[in-house]
């Protein structure tokens, strides 16, 4: 993780003693984007919806409005150069995860396969943007 997300965890006094791996400096900027985070200004509130199979502790929460704002940052980095699998949404709730997967299947961009000789077209960001929550990325 970069200082620039890291420092977050550590001024909330969570996690003060959080040390970045030296290699983390090196990364590259992201093309397209001034900052390495994005902060918006999100004036609608989500909601608590049941989520997958019916029945206690199956809740979810969803913000329509926020997985919008993401999907239009992520669509436009597929124009810039990414390949298949390079650009990831990762979110702490399963319904916003679902709702952005039904977003990303109609929402097109530039898909740039991994093989370079192969030109780049235009499809849905499903099949370019990695998605997953916060559980079933950290489980892999």
């Amino acid at each position: 993780m970069h200082p620039h997300m890291s420092n977050l965890l550590r001024i909330t006094g969570r996690y003060p003693y959080l040390e970045d791996h030296p290699s983390t400096e090196q990364r590259q900027r992201i093309r397209g984007l001034n900052n390495r985070l994005i902060w918006f200004t999100n004036q609608h509130s989500g909601q608590v919806v049941g989520c997958g199979e019916k029945g206690y502790g199956n809740l979810s929460y969803v913000n329509p409005n926020e997985a919008e704002e993401v999907i239009d940052i992520a669509k436009h980095l597929t124009y810039q150069g990414y390949a298949v699998g390079d650009i990831a949404i990762i979110t702490p709730y399963k319904a916003q995860k679902e709702l952005s997967a039904e977003r990303l299947s109609v929402e097109e961009g530039l898909i740039a396969p991994v093989d370079q000789s192969i030109s780049p077209r235009r499809g849905p960001l499903i099949e370019t943007v990695r998605l997953a929550t916060v559980d079933s990325f950290q489980g892999e």
